[in-house]
This record gives C-alpha cells, structure tokens and sequence, in this order.
C-alpha cells in the first residue's frame, strides 16, 4: 500500500500537476479543493504528510495548518505560497510547519522535502513504537535536544553524503549510527564498526583498507579492510581524531572519489558503502591541534549531528532512570520499583560527566546494592581525597627514600592504607559502599582489611 500525501489546493490545473508528480514519486495522491474539506481527510484519513496552498477560499494554509497540527500533531506539513508573508511563514514554522515554498514549486526540491519528512515521521514512530515495547535498546528522551537529533537521523538516514557525529563519551553516538543505518535503504545490508581508539596506529590503514600478501612483515595473507567488508552497508568509524593523519589522506580519497587500494595493492576498488564517523573532541579543536585535516573535515561536516550531553537535557533524566532500572532488574533478578524523590533530585542536579553511560552504570551499582524496593541511596562518586591519591612532590629526600631496596612495597601498603582509612571513613564502616568510592570490588577491599588487620567496625560511628 502506498503512503498516501494530501494536496489541498483550489487550482484544479495546480491540483493535477502535484498528483501527478506525487504519482511518480511513488505516493498515492489525496486531493482536497478548499481547507475544510482538506482538515477533513487529514484527521479521518491516514496520510503522510500534505502538501497545503497558502490562498484557499474558506480560511488559508497557515490556519488550516494549525488546525491539522492540533488534530494530529507531527504531520508533515508543506506550505506553498505565491504572497511573501514572511511574519505569518515564521511564526507557523515556529510552530511546527515543516517546510514552505515559493510558487511556483520546484518538484525536484519538494520531493527532497517530502522524503525527509517522512523519514522523520517515520522514525519518531518507530522511536515511539520501540518505547513502548522497550523490546530493544533505543533512544529515551523526549526532550526538544533528543527531538532535534531524532529529526536530524530521518533527514539524513537516505543520503548518500556521509555523516559526522560529534558528542561527549557515553551520550550515545554508536547509537545514532546504528538508527541512520536501521532507517536508510541499506537496512538490510551489513553494520560494521570499526574502534579506531583500539587499533594501534599502524594498523589503522590495514583495517580501514585491508592490505596483500607480502605488504608488510607479517602480512602472510590477503587481508579484507573495513571498507570492502562493508559491501553495500554501512561503516561506523568512531573515533575520528585517533585516525593518523596521513591515513586521513587516503580516506579523504574514499570520501571524495569513491574507491581505495589495499596496502601493497595495486588495483583499485570501489568503495559501495555508506561512511559515518564519530568524535568526542570539537572537531573546531582537532583542527587548531592539527589532529584533523581540514580538507577531509570540511567533506565530512556537510551533514552533522550533534547529540547533547545530559546535563543538557535533564527533563529525560526520569524516563531514563526508569528505562534502566527495568534493564537491571530484569539482568539481576531484582525487582525495584523506583527511586526516592531525594535520590532522583540529586540525578537532576548531577553533571554526568560521563552522561547517559554513566548514569545507566550508577543505576546498575544502586539496583546491585539496594536491598529494599526504592533506591535511597544516589551511589553517586564524590570528589574526595580517596578518588585520586595525590603524589609526593618529587624532591630529592623522597626520591632518595622510594628507590632503596624494598621501600616500594611499603609506600604502596601506606598508600592503600590511607586510601582504604578514607573510604571507610567516608562510607561509615560500610565495606560496599567503601569498596564503590575506591572503584574496587568488595572482595579485593575485603583482602586489603584482612592484610592491613583494619577493623570497618570502628568507623561505624
């Protein structure tokens, strides 16, 4: 059955020329000659989107277009215009028209918009269908920043330009990948990612483009790079800045031109798949730092998503903690029901610096160690002295202490001593929650009290 677009307009010859193009653009076309007629089939019927004349002779497009929001919000909606009212076009866009147009149309670049806004549709549907059924990881939040970012993945999903992702660690970025690929045309093809920050960089360009036989020392075989592995899918490269610049130059190669060569090779390959890169340093820095060629950044940057960080978008902080929760109690057999309303100010008013990895990892900690139905407890790190044991100055009494034979030993014992005195009395003797601001599990704290003969039961008061 074929997605069906509203064309609301009281030009009959005006009429006819959008049906017509819509036709061959693979849509089924509904037409409407006046605005009460068009509100009509938007409500009752189920069509993708409308295409609405501003001049209709019972009230016009920009009214017609609030009432339809207001009855079904979301709708695609595109306004095309021969009176340059630009107040009234502001305002409505403001209000969630998605796109207008001059008259007359240009078919070519309202069929541009026309697809993006159903891809929009359609991935917020599918981000609301998955939500509900929390059948698999996906997005939470409903924030006007996650909106933007929802919006920008249906734009792009379909284009063949790459795409940059810039956040912070942890908000997310993989994740976008995997939405722009689930949402193209190349669905059904391969997702393969590719951690550059895991690679040495020596091998960047052999995993990136594959080399031959003989290429380099041990290169005893052919190797297939990411590249050519990815066939018609798509290639997720995260951690752009980590990629050696002179291997930049041949990627920017692959951007530009479309094709590679293995290291050692000589033939030519053609590369089919779709490239998205991620970074969580501002690109703007890479540059200055001379981290990232300018060339290649500026191929990249035509289509970017930029995903907040969540001290950005706190009003998701709530759907996420409950999304989580769930999670964990189904992965650790438990069944909490929620959090205390201190808990959950104290997640408001936190930073994350590590954003929604961090707050997921924090969950998990509180459903491990909460042993009634409601976390009271926020489990967050606090910035204390046994977070980061500062190191003597280096002077030259000090230096001349740790390197006689077998005071190394020693100064690490006082050193876990001290740290271990801290936690415990930070935590009130808990050996736990001690074990938790140490980032140690409670079994190695455990061994370390029984080694130092240190007593958690004094600092219980």
């Amino acid at each position: 059955m074929k997605p069906k677009i509203l064309i609301v307009d009281d030009n009959a010859a005006d009429r006819f020329t959008f049906k017509k193009w819509v036709e061959s653009w693979g849509y089924e076309p509904v037409e409407a000659p006046d605005a009460t007629s068009g509100e009509k089939i938007a409500v009752e019927t189920d069509v993708v989107a409308a295409i609405l004349d501003f001049k209709l002779p019972d009230f016009n497009g920009i009214e017609l277009f609030r009432r339809i929001n207001k009855a079904k919000p979301g709708l695609p909606m595109i306004l095309i215009t021969g009176m340059h009212r630009p107040e009234l076009t502001i305002q409505a866009m403001s209000e969630g028209l998605y796109h207008y147009m001059p008259k007359p149309a240009d078919m070519d670049e309202l069929k541009i918009h026309l697809d993006r806004a159903i891809s929009v549709k359609q991935m917020i549907n599918e981000y609301t269908r998955i939500k509900a059924s929390k059948g698999e990881d996906w997005f939470i939040g409903s924030s006007p920043q996650m909106l933007d970012v929802y919006r920008l993945i249906g734009i792009y999903a379909n284009q063949e330009t790459p795409v940059l992702i810039y956040g912070e660690s942890g908000t997310g970025k993989e994740l976008v990948a995997h939405a722009l690929h689930k949402f193209s045309d190349r669905r059904d093809e391969k997702f393969i990612t590719l951690h550059i920050s895991a690679l040495s960089p020596g091998l960047v360009e052999s995993e990136l483009f594959g080399h031959e036989k003989g290429a380099f020392t041990s290169a005893e075989r052919r190797h297939i790079g990411r590249f050519e592995a990815a066939g018609k899918g798509t290639l997720f490269l995260d951690e752009l800045s980590e990629i050696p610049v002179e291997t930049q130059a041949k990627l920017l190669r692959v951007v530009e031109y479309g094709d590679f060569t293995r290291v050692g090779g000589e033939d030519t390959l053609k590369n089919q798949s779709r490239l998205v890169v991620a970074t969580n340093k501002e690109p703007k820095t890479l540059l200055k730092d001379k981290k990232l060629r300018e060339d290649l950044f500026y191929r990249l940057d035509v289509c970017r998503i930029n995903i907040p960080p969540l001290r950005e978008h706190r009003d998701d902080i709530e759907e996420l903690v409950d999304f989580f929760i769930e999670k964990e109690n189904t992965c650790q057999k438990k069944d909490i029901i929620g959090v205390s309303n201190d808990v959950l100010q104290a997640w408001r008013n936190y930073d994350w610096r590590g954003n929604v990895r961090e707050l997921q990892n924090t969950i998990r900690r509180a459903v491990s160690l909460t042993r009634n139905s409601i976390i009271t407890d926020p489990f967050l790190k606090k910035e204390t002295a046994f977070d980061v044991i500062p190191c003597p100055e280096p002077d030259d009494s000090f230096t001349k202490r740790i390197v006689r034979p077998g005071n190394l030993k020693d100064e690490i014992a006082r050193i876990e001593r001290e740290a271990i005195t801290l936690a415990l009395e930070e935590s009130k003797g808990k050996v736990a929650k001690a074990a938790n601001l140490l980032g140690m599990t409670r079994r190695e704290v455990e061994w370390r009290l029984k080694k130092y003969e240190i007593d958690p039961d004094k600092f219980t008061s």
